[in-house]
């Protein structure tokens, strides 16, 4: 986004706080959410007796996040924050590290997973991931392309980790 949508937003959002409030909780709520369905698969799984599943999901999703985690550290680009004089309506106080979007990247990875047990789960977790990105823009802690890269990184992530864990 450009620094005159980001102005808009900001605008928009100052003359609007409950809508400004309702970004917020709707972030808040779909990383707890994406947090506690990844729990209940692996609970599921293990009630189940399925441990080569749960011990592959914890392997593609952690290593994943941590490999998304160092990529941004090394990277390190600016937040709209930092590049434009308007403060983002989810409250960040961190510089930098905003490519890729660490958030989309574990609500998708988490989709990937959920998607090898239950499609209708993994389906309804990547809808929650394009909420979830959307949230993280309009809420000014991330741009566009950090939203998209984490998704992408993710679902590219999956797709690779489990293709060579069929292997083995």
């Amino acid at each position: 986004m450009t620094e005159e949508r980001y102005k808009k937003l900001h605008d928009y959002f100052a003359k609007h706080p409950n809508m400004a409030k309702a970004i917020n909780l709707c972030c808040s709520i779909l990383t707890a959410a994406v947090y506690v369905i990844f729990i209940g698969v692996l609970v599921f799984l293990l009630i189940n007796k399925e441990y080569k599943k749960a011990y592959e999901i914890v392997l593609v999703s952690g290593v994943g996040f941590l490999a998304c985690t160092i990529l941004r550290n090394i990277i390190n680009n600016p937040r709209p924050y930092d590049v434009y004089p308007y403060p983002p309506v989810i409250k960040r106080d961190k510089k930098g590290c905003s490519f890729p979007s660490r958030h989309v990247f574990s609500i998708a990875i988490i989709a990937v997973c959920a998607m090898t047990v239950n499609v209708n789960l993994g389906t309804m977790l990547i809808i929650m991931t394009f909420f979830l990105g959307t949230t993280r823009v309009l809420g000014g802690v991330h741009f566009v392309k950090d939203v998209f890269a984490g998704a992408g990184i993710a679902f590219l992530w999956g797709i690779i980790g489990f293709s060579v864990l069929a292997f083995i």
